[in-house]
């Protein structure tokens, strides 16, 4: 299977599931984003009671790329202490993605995960429903599904739908493109949750990733992540159960949101 990606643990982990088409929805994309430029937030990630790593994302400028108004948003992951030593890990990414339709243009990978290197740089076409990467061949090109996003852009992507009328079992599905393969993305909603974060209790959406079965994730509801039930609508917390283990991925940092992260008592 894929490595998972440090810096998108709560994305990545859904990558390797099966279709399941009951219940699907299509929210619309909100006619105004939940972000703006100058975002930042940090995660910390921890393997049992070891503290494994960290990943910052942020949202760097909004410039024109090939005639298009787009935002430029980067990322960077990366193991500390004996996570560190045992498995070194440094991940960067880069998206830029249309203001008008949240669409990636180009995206930039290069991680080094344990000796693991991977490196891509790709210039989607949706209009012709291709996606090129520049590492490969120039006449190489592989097709994508409409709509299709980059592991980085999913994320971003997702904050701007509008879930307020999603009812306990409905499915989001998307295609996420990585490593040349198209791959679909379903997230399951279980209800509401309050989630205590070091910066208080947040209103959260409960979502679980369909996964597969008898691979990395001990059954399907082993992956577990909470988004900010507000007009941020950012992950506070993602919890997994691995075959040893478990991983928790909790928001640690956060500046210049659009909205005020909303905390309950």
């Amino acid at each position: 299977m894929k490595k998972l990606s440090l810096l998108v643990l709560f994305i990545a982990i859904g990558l390797n599931g099966q279709e399941n088409n009951e219940n699907i929805v299509s929210p619309k994309v909100l006619d105004q984003p939940a972000f703006r430029v100058g975002e930042y937030l940090k995660y910390t990630l921890d393997y049992g009671l070891i503290s494994a790593g960290y990943a910052e994302l942020s949202i760097e400028e909004k410039s024109k790329k090939d005639g298009k108004w787009t935002y430029h948003m980067a990322g960077y992951g990366r193991t500390t202490g004996i996570t560190d030593w045992a498995f070194r890990t440094r991940d960067y990414y880069d998206t830029y993605i249309s203001e008008k339709d949240l669409l990636p243009i180009e995206f930039i990978r290069d991680v080094d995960e344990g000796g693991y290197l991977i490196n891509r740089h790709v210039f989607f076409d949706h209009n012709s429903l291709t996606a090129k990467d520049s590492k490969l061949s120039l006449d190489s090109s592989i097709a994508i599904n409409p709509g299709t996003q980059d592991l980085l852009s999913a994320f971003y992507y997702l904050r701007c739908l509008d879930v307020s009328d999603l009812n306990r079992g409905d499915k989001i599905q998307l295609t996420i493109f990585m490593d040349h393969e198209n791959y679909p993305f379903q997230l399951k909603y279980l209800g509401k949750e309050t989630v205590k974060i070091d910066s208080g209790k947040v209103k959260c959406l409960k979502f679980i990733p369909v996964v597969q079965d008898g691979r990395v994730f001990r059954d399907e509801e082993s992956i577990t992540l909470w988004v900010s039930d507000d007009e941020n609508k950012i992950p506070v917390y993602v919890k997994s159960k691995l075959k040893v283990g478990s991983v928790k991925v909790r928001l640690d940092e956060y500046k210049n949101l659009k909205n005020p992260l909303t905390f309950v008592n």
